[in-house]
């Protein structure tokens, strides 16, 4: 987390959904959907099951507001990542070098992308809908960022971000399949010049470089 140790999330726009939406986070993250009940949030939050059925009347309502809460914080992560960026780098390099140990330590994000990618059928509209935002966040903050670098003048800007938003989403299934380790191997690879021309910038003056 070099660059971004002062990152601080103000996790939770209530106080009473707070501590549900962190347990519930936790226990999906760790056990899945179909393994977690309000009466198990409910004892590690310390309320009565009557008193969460007053938020939440089902197991599925929570989890769908698990989901947006953690899209929220995932989203608050990823501008201080592309805030964090040294001056330098193929735009958005930042964000993917970090991916593997923000999965690792993060519930939330953990949490996120394996309802993303496989989401309870019941809920799959909603999540892909949430799911689709936290990808607009993605490609706004590499927008953002571009207008004030290297590539905002290039004619390609649009192939380049759609090779950005692949190399993201390849890292995030391979976060998923295979887990840090695997992802950490993923984003090694393309650090190198030639993995950045095909896959993250797109610059051939990066691969002459290699």
């Amino acid at each position: 987390m070099e660059g971004i140790h002062w990152f601080a999330i103000m996790r939770h726009q209530s106080a009473h959904l707070g501590p549900i939406c962190d347990a519930a986070i936790a226990l999906f993250d760790r056990d899945g959907f179909d393994a977690v009940t309000l009466e198990q949030v409910s004892t590690v939050v310390g309320i009565s099951t009557e008193s969460l059925r007053l938020y939440f009347p089902d197991i599925a309502a929570l989890y769908a507001q698990a989901f947006r809460e953690a899209v929220r914080i995932e989203s608050i992560y990823l501008r201080a990542a592309f805030e964090a960026e040294v001056n330098g780098q193929a735009v958005g390099t930042f964000y993917c070098e970090l991916l593997p140990s923000r999965f690792a330590d993060s519930a939330d994000l953990r949490f996120l992308l394996r309802a993303a990618y496989a989401p309870p059928p019941s809920l799959r509209l909603g999540i892909a809908s949430r799911f689709a935002g936290f990808i607009d966040d993605i490609v706004g903050e590499y927008r953002k960022a571009g207008e004030h670098g290297a590539d905002r003048e290039r004619p390609d800007a649009a192939v380049l971000e759609m090779r950005y938003l692949d190399a993201v989403e390849s890292v995030f299934l391979q976060l998923v399949d295979g887990g840090a380790g695997v992802a950490t191997a993923r984003a090694s690879t393309a650090r190198h010049p030639l993995a950045y021309h095909t896959v993250l910038s797109g610059s051939s003056t990066l691969a002459a470089s290699g």
